[in-house]
């Protein structure tokens, strides 16, 4: 399958399936690569630096562009902290579509870059967001950026679920959990499964590693028994 850089899969959760254009879902145990519609290879861009302009990081997040600027990369990789390129945060947003109503929750929102896109694109009240966040300073500048905002310092995977959120939307760390032998994405899929309403929409970038380690087969057979795929 190709898909976006990092690869952006969308899901929905248990209840109505709403399509968008082209789009398939799968509701019973069938093959990844029957029906789900990819998105295409990888676009590839310059690595030189560029001003920011609007619609870029730096004008949607500037306290997120700041902190990727200043923090080296292997500091934050490390930690599986990857600050999303704004083209993708659109692309997945686009993909999704606006929710008419209820909660949008990043769980690991980082400088709520996310978060700032789905407002400024949508036009929602800062209520109906929501983030989790460990890193203090990616939380303090999500919270200066996102005033009224429900931004939490905690780990989503430790958060009781309450079936309340329309929209789980995000870039999980890529991190080998310790003794889990898979990545740590993969309990952030499982965790959002408590969070989303009937009917509610998962939308995640991840490796595409899923696709073909040894712990994918337990990914796949997780997101084909509770959620049907509309996108990869």
């Amino acid at each position: 399958n190709r898909c976006l850089p990092g690869g952006a899969e969308r899901f929905h959760g248990r209840g109505r399936v709403q399509r968008g254009a082209g789009a398939a879902s799968l509701h019973g145990p069938r093959h990844f690569e029957e029906d789900v519609p990819t998105l295409g290879p990888p676009r590839t861009r310059s690595r030189r630096p560029r001003r920011a302009v609007p619609g870029e990081a730096g004008a949607v997040d500037p306290l997120g562009h700041e902190l990727e600027a200043r923090i080296p990369a292997a500091e934050r990789h490390g930690k599986g902290q990857f600050f999303t390129p704004l083209p993708l945060v659109e692309a997945v947003l686009n993909l999704v579509g606006a929710p008419a109503a209820g909660l949008i929750l990043d769980p690991a929102c980082g400088s709520g870059r996310f978060l700032l896109a789905a407002q400024a694109r949508w036009g929602l009240d800062a209520a109906r967001l929501r983030g989790f966040e460990t890193d203090p300073e990616a939380l303090a500048a999500a919270r200066a950026q996102l005033p009224g905002a429900t931004l939490i310092d905690g780990d989503f995977r430790a958060a009781e679920g309450r079936s309340d959120t329309a929209l789980i939307v995000g870039n999980p760390p890529y991190v080998r959990d310790r003794g889990q032998h898979r990545d740590l994405y993969v309990d952030f899929i499982e965790s959002s499964l408590a969070h989303l309403e009937p009917g509610g929409t998962l939308a995640f970038v991840l490796s595409n590693a899923w696709l073909d380690v040894g712990y994918g087969e337990e990914v796949r057979r997780l997101l084909k028994d509770h959620l049907a795929v509309d996108w990869i």
